[in-house]
């Protein structure tokens, strides 16, 4: 008796899964994971490193679903983010926290995270280094890389990520940890930013603004944590700048009701800094509010 052709409609076309999947993340809006994790930098860090960590990996393997490397999960992932150009929009976080973490509001998400990224490392380090789908000059760098040295004219988007000499020796490391995840996470955006301007001419709203709550947030936490004198104040004040600017000119002239307030802040900040160098005596907490993200630096 010849065998009954194949019914189509029971087990759909993977494709058509991971078709599904991009449909249902795409216009996503942030859930309150999401929007409580952007009030917490230590996990927010945490979760881009984790993220780029999973596209890094997804894409050591063989892209088609056939050949059983990756799942529907992983394909939606790397569509999402356009092949891992824009790894940080909405839709790509949600998918990351719903379909591979498994996280909901109810649920300690940086010890979650803090796990999935200790399993990321073991698996790596055990996968084979020569990989048929991919060469080592090809491979992207599992986590953003923390440099220490001068950057060189080709490295001018790097700046060393490190916490000035004068405050360093007064801090805990953990305070210093710290510092360091939230740098890594703003040279991220940095690159991010310049990379989609280089390449499509254009600079997106959601690039700019990233890259301006990034630089305005590790600002804070510097000066809250008594880094008046880091090396890279300079560079994250002028990139808050123009990054805020540039985001009200592409929403249309309209700024944040508060940026005027953080300006006047800053004067003030650059003040105490000049009666610090004059020998005056200084606070050194020297505590900000940030209107921004309420209750941001509260210890």
């Amino acid at each position: 008796m010849p065998a009954s052709p194949p019914n189509p409609n029971c087990n759909p076309p993977l494709q058509t899964l991971v078709d599904s999947l991009v449909q249902k993340y795409q216009g996503a809006s942030p859930s309150p994971v999401l929007l409580d994790l952007l009030h917490k930098p230590d996990q927010y860090a945490l979760l881009v490193n984790a993220l780029y960590r999973q596209i890094s990996l997804i894409k050591r393997r063989s892209q088609a679903l056939e050949d059983c490397q990756i799942t529907i999960y992983d394909k939606a992932l790397l569509e999402l983010s356009m092949e891992g150009c824009y790894p940080i929009q909405t839709g790509v976080v949600e998918l990351y926290l719903a379909e591979f973490l498994g996280l909901d509001e109810t649920e300690d998400v940086k010890d979650a995270l803090g796990k999935h990224v200790a399993l990321q490392n073991v698996l790596s380090t055990r996968e084979s280094e020569s990989n048929p789908y991919t060469t080592r000059s090809k491979r992207e760098p599992t986590s953003p890389r923390i440099k220490h040295e001068e950057p060189t004219k080709s490295e001018t988007h790097s700046s060393p990520i490190t916490t000035s000499s004068s405050s360093s020796s007064k801090t805990s490391p953990q305070l210093n940890e710290r510092v360091t995840r939230m740098l890594a996470v703003y040279h991220r955006a940095k690159e991010d930013y310049q990379r989609i301007k280089r390449r499509d001419n254009v600079e997106p709203l959601h690039a700019v603004r990233f890259l301006r709550d990034t630089a305005e947030n590790t600002i804070l936490y510097l000066r809250a944590n008594g880094f008046f004198d880091h090396e890279l104040i300079p560079e994250l004040e002028s990139m808050f700048d123009y990054a805020r600017d540039k985001a009200a000119q592409l929403s249309g002239g309209r700024k944040r009701h508060f940026d005027d307030d953080r300006e006047r802040q800053r004067e003030r900040d650059r003040v105490w800094n000049r009666r610090g160098e004059s020998g005056e005596k200084r606070s050194r907490s020297g505590r900000v509010i940030d209107s921004y993200r309420p209750g941001y630096l509260s210890k």
